[in-house]
């Protein structure tokens, strides 16, 4: 149970430091944080569906080991892994 907290209180804060990043990039109007604590990521992921989000990132398994993002393109339903600091370096 502890460490199912611990885990939760990690992927929190790293959501919260990416959505901080995204908006320091100018993308604070294109971006929101799910952070209901009472849902399950299929729950979060079928209500940005229902409510046409375009795409959508998961901090998942693979964020965690190689710091590597997931985004859904929601028109294709195709995934993709990209590194975080490449994803929000300035151009």
């Amino acid at each position: 149970m502890q460490k199912k907290i611990e885990e939760q209180a990690y992927f929190r804060q790293a959501a919260v430091e990416l959505y901080d990043l995204m908006e320091e990039h100018g993308l604070r109007d294109e971006v929101v944080l799910d952070d209901r604590d009472d849902q399950t990521p299929g729950y979060k992921m079928n209500d940005a569906k229902f409510l046409g989000f375009p795409w959508t990132i998961v901090l998942g398994k693979a964020y965690k080991e190689k710091q590597q993002l997931e985004i859904q393109l929601r028109k294709t339903n195709q995934w993709l892994a990209i590194w975080k600091l490449p994803f929000l370096t300035p151009i």
